[in-house]
């Protein structure tokens, strides 16, 4: 693997681990790069806290628009992700 590519998954597992989407880390094998616990801090913070598919949304507005193509298309999946 290139350092490029070490890189940008460092950048991937670190802005999951901001919105508390660690778990997704492990699953995806990516903890080899950057050991996470749900929920780092970092992101904009709010009066009221962010739901779970609001951190997803801002996540993936992040990663870029290959990731926000990817949650248009994981929206339409309801046997994936429930109705929020």
């Amino acid at each position: 693997m290139t350092d490029h590519h070490a890189e940008r998954f460092r950048q991937i597992t670190e802005v999951l681990a901001r919105h508390g989407l660690g778990f997704g880390i492990g699953a995806a094998g990516l903890h080899r790069w950057l050991p996470v616990e749900h929920g780092l801090l970092g992101h904009e913070q709010r009066e009221e806290p962010y739901t779970n598919p609001e951190h997803l949304r801002l996540a993936l507005e992040q990663l870029g628009p290959v990731f926000v193509k990817f949650g248009q298309v994981l929206s339409t999946r309801a046997d994936l992700l429930p109705e929020p």
